[in-house]
């Protein structure tokens, strides 16, 4: 127990350094290593809720790292798995705002990561649940500043996705019209913004 224990931690932390130090092939790889672990670890510990906790953070990274790296389809699955784990963590303790929360954050990546894939419609459903269940959890702790600061990050996302699916409405009726080729020069509120909209890998992090 105690070296795979060992190995989960390394696993881990290989994960997160292979991300930053551009190295996502070995980082996916890492994270696979370490759920696997977590998986063999809940099989003969199912009461440990910890352990399902961790396998569903897991999944929603890797997906998060997949997204990353344009691997639409494999990321979609990662986030349904930590979505499966997580709702059913969330049927258990409904009394648990930070259930409710880590729900509402792969909630809000799986909507992310149907809006690249231009399912407007199915991302919109997804972070309008994304919203649901992060207000959820500023009811039940409305002290948490994190609660708040996540829910307003889904909002955002949320009439994003909105927009796109009235466009796509807009479209194949015939009334949209394309907004007009603008220039790509560099942008300097454009470049700030996106450094508040990268991809994070870790228990909190977001597609934007």
């Amino acid at each position: 127990a105690g070296f795979e224990a060992g190995m989960l931690g390394y696993a881990l932390f290989a994960s997160v350094f292979g991300a930053g130090k551009e190295a996502p092939g070995r980082a996916a790889e890492s994270y696979e290593q370490a759920i696997g672990i977590q998986k063999r670890r809940g099989e003969l510990a199912p009461a440990v809720v910890a352990y399902r906790g961790d396998l569903a953070v897991s999944y929603n990274n890797l997906g998060l790292l997949q997204s990353q790296q344009q691997q639409s389809a494999a990321s979609l699955e990662a986030f349904r798995r930590a979505l499966a784990i997580q709702q059913e963590l969330v049927a258990a303790a409904p009394d648990d705002p930070d259930f409710t929360s880590s729900l509402a954050g792969i909630y809000n990546n799986l909507g992310m990561a149907l809006l690249r894939q231009q399912e407007q419609s199915q991302a919109a459903e997804a972070v309008r649940l994304a919203v649901k269940h992060q207000e959820e959890a500023c009811r039940q702790s409305p002290a948490v500043a994190r609660y708040r600061e996540f829910l307003s990050k889904h909002r955002v996302n949320l009439e994003r996705a909105e927009k796109e699916s009235e466009r796509k409405t807009d479209w194949s009726s015939g009334r949209y019209s394309p907004p007009e080729r603008q220039s790509v020069l560099p942008n300097p509120a454009r470049s700030q913004r996106a450094k508040h909209e990268g991809l994070v890998l870790h228990r909190e992090g977001f597609l934007t």
